[in-house]
């Protein structure tokens, strides 16, 4: 015969009213506990929270210390799961500090900006903003620019598709056209304007076989991020590149980009030296219209 322990039951009159408050008390004691740093009954009382410092009342336990124990079980849980999708989000930052520092790192950030979404892929998007104050950029300066970089990255996975832009039919497109054209970013590009080369410790932690380097070099870097189908991607760009895509961004008339490039040569010029970027920019899925070519090689009609 196999022993079973007998069942706990709560008497009714410890529970609160309805299952939402339960679970509001749930959530903000595992969202709120500082896991290394201190204990749940401590959370409980830094949150001055009478609930939770009498969490028994709700809680199958003996007293409030076992509530605490129970409680701090999950809250470790979920501090740890939320360290490890920071680590997802951000692996070359942790490649570049190691285990520990990446662990504090993502603790201190937990403190600053709790997760405030019902999804963990909203997480990381104030870490690159968080580090240029945080102590860890007096030794790794470009650990922001980096971070960046990373973000940038992570949110191109999910951006929504855009029309993939058919560079036959524009070519095709009769120049009475070309003046009207207004382009536009495809969702899921960026451009980063770092100080630091960061794409540089990218390189070295995903293509393996060199080490991760510790110090960096300052240098003004552009960096184009985007999805290509089911890649994402980044290169630099060089600085009058990256000035024309920003006008290209604006949504203006492919007319009036010309003219914000032409500067000191003529829009003719302009014209052609937009040319071979924008074919670049097409190819690689970058851009796209604002308005599609139908398969008479016209636009739609306004």
């Amino acid at each position: 015969m196999v022993n079973a322990r007998p069942l706990r039951i709560v008497r009714a009159q410890r529970v609160p009213e309805a299952l939402s408050e339960v679970q509001r008390l749930f959530f903000r004691a595992i969202s709120n506990f500082r896991f290394g740093r201190e204990s749940m009954a401590q959370t409980a009382q830094r949150l001055v929270d009478p609930a939770l410092i009498a969490a028994d009342r709700w809680i199958v336990a003996d007293d409030p210390a076992d509530a605490h124990r129970r409680l701090g079980i999950y809250g470790e849980m979920y501090a740890v799961r939320l360290r490890d999708v920071l680590k997802q989000q951000f692996p070359t930052v942790a490649a570049c500090l190691g285990e520990q520092r990446f662990a504090q790192l993502a603790e201190r950030y937990l403190i600053a900006f709790p997760s405030q979404h019902g999804s963990v892929r909203y997480l990381g998007t104030h870490l690159a903003r968080y580090l240029q104050q945080d102590q860890l950029c007096t030794r790794w300066p470009f650990l922001a620019d980096l971070a960046g970089l990373e973000w940038a990255r992570s949110v191109a996975i999910d951006a929504a598709d855009a029309a993939q832009l058919d560079i036959a039919a524009l070519s095709a497109l009769d120049a009475d056209h070309w003046p009207a054209l207004r382009f536009a970013w495809v969702p899921s590009a960026a451009l980063l304007c770092v100080d630091y080369p960061v794409h540089q410790i990218w390189r070295a932690v995903f293509e393996g076989g060199q080490d991760v380097p510790q110090q960096l070099a300052a240098e003004k870097t552009q960096l184009l991020v985007w999805r290509q189908e089911l890649a994402v991607c980044h290169r630099t760009i060089a600085a009058d590149e990256a000035a024309a895509l920003i006008e290209l961004g604006r949504g203006q008339p492919f007319a009036e980009l010309c003219d914000a490039l032409a500067e000191e040569g003529s829009v003719e010029q302009a014209a052609l030296k937009l040319a071979p970027w924008l074919r670049r920019w097409v190819d690689a899925g970058v851009v796209t219209l604002s308005e599609q070519i139908n398969a008479e090689g016209l636009l739609p009609s306004s």
